[in-house]
């Protein structure tokens, strides 16, 4: 099965940031910060299935796809895309 959005949106796969204690108790970010890192499932823009993103939390749309969580956003709410060299910079 495969996920396609529509319009300006975009289905990303959040990155979880998770705390864990020397002795491997984890703790939980209860104050999570605004701005999230994901990759990206599905996108109708320039960006490309397995971009790395950072983006805005604000009003989310969360579904459980393929056991997977998937967090649906507006274009409008990604800040940065990641990239792993300087030189791939347009």
């Amino acid at each position: 099965m495969y996920l396609r959005v529509l319009s300006n949106k975009i289905a990303i796969a959040p990155i979880e940031r998770t705390n864990i204690t020397l002795k491997g108790i984890i703790i939980p970010n209860l104050n999570s910060p605004k701005l999230c890192e994901g990759i990206v499932i599905s996108s109708n823009s320039e960006l490309k299935t397995g971009d790395k993103i950072l983006y805005i939390k604000t009003e989310r749309l969360c579904y459980n796809f393929n056991s997977l969580e998937v967090d649906i956003i507006d274009m409008s709410d990604v800040v940065a895309l990641f990239q792993s060299s300087y030189n791939k910079w347009d």
